[in-house]
């Protein structure tokens, strides 16, 4: 299986309850990016199958927009918020698609550990 991992696009300004943050949307500058991050996949010839996305306002919003750009179907799985379950997700989908493109946070995506 090959597969992308995509930060979501940049956000608004955090909200004062950082218990809030997963509810914070994109920045008209994030949807730009995302509009462009998807024209680059297709400008290459790179075509997902499916794109998913955690539950996080501006994670979904990214997703919608690639999905969107590119044709394809958007899912939400909330493993993806947490770095230790984004592998077993990513693993998961082996079994559904050979070319998925997930779209989460930075500090998920940089999460690894030998020891899991």
């Amino acid at each position: 299986m090959r597969y992308w991992l995509m930060r979501h696009g940049d956000a608004d300004k955090p909200y004062p309850d950082e218990a809030m943050d997963r509810f914070r949307p994109l920045s008209p500058k994030g949807q730009d990016e995302v509009r462009s991050q998807a024209k680059w996949l297709a400008d290459k010839g790179k075509q997902p199958d499916l794109v998913v996305v955690d539950s996080s306002t501006r994670a979904m919003q990214t997703g919608k927009i690639m999905a969107e750009k590119l044709g394809l179907e958007t899912e939400v799985d909330s493993r993806l918020q947490d770095g230790k379950e984004t592998y077993q997700s990513i693993e998961d989908y082996k079994e559904r698609c050979k070319k998925p493109l997930f779209v989460t946070h930075d500090h998920v995506m940089a999460y690894h550990d030998d020891d899991d």
